[in-house]
């Protein structure tokens, strides 16, 4: 995967663009900071770093625009890698409400590897990647969400994502959060991601959650997740290049609202 400056190009042209928003008095900006220390680093049933990770996100929205920034950096030395920031996205992306209860999203995703981080001696992580995608999801029960990522730089790739997802509320202090999600990839993605020729059914993901307001604006959310691949060539993929084709994994999130 090549190096690609988007992040800084995507980061300026969606600061100008809030900015110019100022205007819209009826568009409210909310700005949210997430930092979760976990078990683990896995993406698309990729498991990347099995040790301790510090993953930083900011998210700002206003009037159906979002900015995301996310990051991961290894706190171990596992990819020789201890301490240093692994990979940087950003994600830009404009969603509205179509018509009741369909809500529509499309944007760009940028994939950054600051400093790569090395699987074994052969392995490295490193480059970058974009993306475009698009996301519908319904305001009904279980919040069921369809995202279509296709990838227009390093694999040519298509994924897929069904995501579904209860709150059940404890009490005032403290809600049950649990969720399901299921990937696909097509034979380019695949190639890339498992070295599997074929279109394949991905990962699949299980999370429960326990969301803990602790007041107005902060909360920390304890969580677990089971992530397993559904394929048996894409768990032989997974295997040679990543080391893992099942984990038990999680870690605490602590999000503060602006």
């Amino acid at each position: 995967m090549k190096p690609t400056r988007w992040p800084i190009l995507v980061a300026i042209c969606a600061g100008c663009t809030l900015a110019g928003m100022g205007g819209l008095h009826a568009a409210e900006t909310v700005v949210t900071a997430d930092a979760a220390v976990v078990s683990a680093f896995v993406w698309r049933g990729q498991v990347y770093n099995d040790e301790a990770v510090l993953e930083p996100a900011l998210t700002v929205e206003r009037g159906g625009l979002t900015i995301n920034v996310w990051g991961n950096l290894d706190l171990t030395d596992r990819n020789d890698a201890g301490g240093r920031l692994t990979e940087l996205d950003v994600t830009l992306g404009y969603g509205r409400e179509v018509v009741a209860p369909l809500y529509l999203e499309a944007g760009v995703a940028v994939f950054t590897c600051p400093h790569a981080a090395r699987l074994d001696d052969e392995t490295f992580l490193g480059g970058g990647t974009t993306e475009l995608y698009v996301a519908a999801e319904l305001d009904l029960l279980l919040q069921p969400s369809l995202t279509v990522s296709r990838d227009i730089d390093a694999s040519d790739g298509l994924y897929a994502q069904l995501e579904l997802g209860h709150e059940l509320e404890l009490s005032p202090k403290a809600t049950l959060q649990l969720g399901f999600s299921g990937g696909w990839g097509n034979a380019d993605s695949n190639l890339f991601y498992f070295d599997v020729d074929g279109h394949a059914l991905n990962d699949g993901n299980l999370t429960v959650g326990l969301a803990l307001p602790l007041r107005q604006n902060v909360t920390v959310v304890p969580a677990l997740t089971y992530t397993w691949l559904w394929d048996s060539a894409i768990e032989s993929g997974a295997l040679g290049l990543y080391g893992e084709k099942d984990l038990l994994w999680g870690g605490v999130t602590v999000s503060i609202t602006l």
